[in-house]
């Protein structure tokens, strides 16, 4: 980096260290709530525990039934989770995660946060999952 940029490289790793991990959580929910403001359902993976908490505070829980595990993984921080519009969505929900691991291969490597599998009621009467 010192022949290709000896002036301006710190100054790049360090706006690059910025973006991507010290304001990840504000960036990613700020994705969000621009970019997917009309999607009626979201599916993130590897969600941190504090992410879960931060996006309950946000007006994200306004627009969206936040749907978590069962077994919320802390350690290694790798969540599966589902947000579901209010405007398209009751908020009844059972999870079905136990019901989906059962169907796998006995070797799979599944781990608690992983999988996220619910079934919900959708204003119009349908149940979906």
């Amino acid at each position: 980096m010192n022949e290709v940029s000896p002036d301006s490289w710190h100054t790049i790793k360090m706006s690059l260290c910025e973006a991507l991990y010290k304001k990840k959580v504000e960036r990613t929910l700020e994705i969000m709530k621009e970019t997917y403001a009309d999607a009626d359902v979201i599916f993130l993976q590897e969600a941190a525990a504090v992410f879960i908490e931060q996006m309950g505070a946000t007006d994200l829980s306004e627009r969206y039934h936040i749907f978590s595990p069962e077994k919320i993984d802390a350690k290694r921080d790798q969540n599966s989770l589902v947000l579901a519009s209010k405007a398209k969505f009751s908020g009844v929900f059972s999870e079905c995660t136990a019901s989906a691991i059962e169907l796998l291969p006995g070797d799979a490597p599944v781990s608690p946060g992983d999988l996220l599998a619910v079934a919900a009621d959708g204003l119009d009467g349908v149940k979906v999952g």
